[in-house]
């Protein structure tokens, strides 16, 4: 049998050039020695093992993601993403090869490459968060807002108590300018993970989002005499009206700022730029 021949999850391979009888490789006893061998330090060793299997077994997906995931500890994430291609050319259809090369080009920042192997994983699982996840991301750091809520509003909807939905919803909304918007989504979240790790996450991004809606609504005051009225009979209602999400504590700053306000006066914040 020639060296490489795949049988029944077996293949063959020579210990060395010259030796004339190939010795069957086995993809569990092999994958187990490549375990042995991580287990005792001997890293590069089950790199260099993995190595050979795959390639005596190319459509090995447990040796390429095995393999894939060694490298990434190891910090070798564009060689991770080189043999997950190789596994996706040998097996398209495998939806966790799919995954974790679309993982690790967001990982290396390669968004372009990730969103056709996020696309191909959604067209194998039609109901994947982790692929709307992946693609989510690529269309955000693109700069393309609309692709990415839309995504992310999907994430919502078939898992709506996840907070990092939420939290993800709103980082969106934010860098897209759709400040209230955005507010929402973090208040969402601390609403459904109080004591979770995004809390002070979220906190501070609607403390800031807070302090520029503020900033807004002044400046509109200052120039509309009306809404400067409006606001100092009910500036919270006054202020949704106008699209602003602020909190009781936000509004009571507000209106703490109100009265000395004139419609002619020129903040000398307004030409701050805020993130």
């Amino acid at each position: 049998m020639p060296s490489g021949e795949q049988v029944a999850g077996k293949a063959t391979i020579l210990v060395s050039e010259k030796d004339a009888l190939p010795l069957p490789v086995d993809e569990w006893r092999w994958l187990h020695q490549a375990d042995a061998l991580v287990a005792s330090g001997r890293v590069e060793e089950a790199v260099v093992q993995l190595r050979t299997l795959v390639h005596a077994l190319p459509d090995s997906t447990r040796g390429y993601l095995r393999l894939a995931d060694l490298l990434r500890q190891r910090r070798r994430a564009g060689e991770a993403r080189e043999i997950l291609e190789t596994a996706v050319a040998h097996v398209p259809d495998c939806p966790v090869s799919r995954e974790a090369l679309a993982d690790v080009c967001v990982e290396i920042g390669r968004y372009d490459d990730a969103i056709p192997h996020g696309q191909a994983l959604l067209a194998l699982k039609p109901r994947s968060i982790h692929a709307r996840d992946i693609l989510s991301t690529a269309f955000l750091h693109r700069g393309q807002y609309e692709r990415a809520l839309r995504l992310t509003d999907e994430m919502v909807r078939l898992d709506p108590y996840d907070p990092g939905h939420h939290f993800k919803r709103g980082v969106i909304l934010q860098q897209a300018g759709l400040l209230a918007a955005s507010c929402r989504a973090f208040t969402r979240t601390l609403e459904l993970a109080p004591d979770d790790e995004l809390q002070e996450a979220c906190q501070m991004a609607i403390d800031l989002l807070e302090r520029y809606q503020i900033r807004q609504v002044l400046s509109l005051a200052s120039e509309d005499i009306l809404f400067h009225l409006h606001l100092l009979r009910d500036p919270q209602e006054s202020a949704r009206a106008r699209g602003f999400y602020l909190s009781e504590t936000a509004v009571a700053v507000l209106a703490a700022q109100l009265p000395y306000l004139t419609p002619d006066s020129q903040p000398g914040w307004r030409h701050y730029r805020y993130h």
